[in-house]
């Protein structure tokens, strides 16, 4: 890993600040995809639930 500095303007952020904001910026990207992932599965039972429970619903409908 390069521990290099990046020079901006007078008064601009420094490199450092600029990545740690960065990497913030990453983890809750990172966060924020889990959640949606987590979603996504319950959605997904949620709907594979309601179709057996509609197939079952129609197998007693005709025995």
């Amino acid at each position: 890993m390069h521990n290099f500095k990046l020079k901006g303007a007078p008064g601009s952020k420094s490199g450092d600040q600029l990545y740690r904001e960065f990497k913030q910026f990453e983890q809750d990207i990172l966060i924020e995809d889990i959640r949606a992932a987590e979603f996504q599965k319950k959605m997904i039972l949620i709907i594979l639930g309601l179709c057996i429970g509609l197939f079952i619903a129609t197998l007693t409908m005709f025995l």
